[in-house]
């Protein structure tokens, strides 16, 4: 079945998502008297929060440094799992000191079917010739101890449950509590939510991540085109 605008036999798993629980993800309540205070929080440790985190730490110690009186600022970065897992950002660090492997000698792009393949021009946005193979366990570990080195804050194993908001304002996020039954009751180490407050939240938690779609949903600013 298609619109008309689409080929025949397309399939948007966009169209088949169930519609967010607004009210899980987007939370209107006050932090806890625990909250833990940051000025900027990332939520998400992946390359794209990591790098973020540490640009915002040099840019905050390049202005101190100039007098600029931006002072000390409480950066943290939220990852759910329990450890962490461009050249630019680096750009006084050598190749060799990267967590690289071996660098792509060549691309090949190839059509496949029931009878077997054919091979295509490289589209332009596939090019790796100059690139380099990684491990992005590795590559996010190196970052995480950089960004820590800056005076990052890097929180893991507190995966991000809701948003917390103030009228139109996003004031921090929820963590999901830990140690739950299947019937949600605490039970061996239990470990209740945890409140992150921060003056700017940055969603990093990746182009499907539930706290960003529950985000565009309630300022309604989808836009025809998914994330990438």
């Amino acid at each position: 079945m298609t619109n008309g605008n689409e080929t025949p036999g397309t399939i948007k798993p966009s169209d088949h998502q169930p519609p967010l629980p607004l009210d899980r993800f987007i939370v209107e309540d006050s932090p806890d008297d625990e909250a833990v205070p940051m000025d900027v929080l990332f939520v998400g440790g992946g390359p794209a929060g990591l790098a973020g985190a540490i640009e915002l730490a040099r840019l905050v110690a390049r202005d101190n440094e100039g007098g600029g009186g931006l002072g000390e600022l409480e950066i943290g970065v939220l990852e759910k799992a329990g450890s962490l897992g461009e050249q630019e950002l680096f750009p006084d660090v050598p190749e060799s000191e990267l967590p690289f492997r071996v660098p792509a000698p060549k691309d090949r792009v190839y059509m496949l079917s029931q009878r077997g393949k054919t091979r295509i021009p490289t589209p332009p946005s596939m090019h790796n010739k100059g690139n380099y193979v990684a491990s992005i366990c590795e590559i996010v570990r190196w970052m995480g101890d950089r960004a820590e080195a800056a005076g990052v804050n890097v929180f893991t194993g507190f995966p991000a449950e809701s948003l917390l908001v103030e009228g139109d304002n996003v004031i921090g996020v929820r963590t999901t509590p830990s140690g739950l039954d299947r019937e949600g009751q605490p039970g061996s180490g239990h470990m209740p939510a945890t409140d992150v407050t921060a003056r700017v939240t940055v969603l990093s938690e990746g182009t499907r991540g539930s706290l960003s779609q529950a985000f565009v949903a309630w300022q309604q600013v989808e836009a025809p085109n998914p994330q990438i």
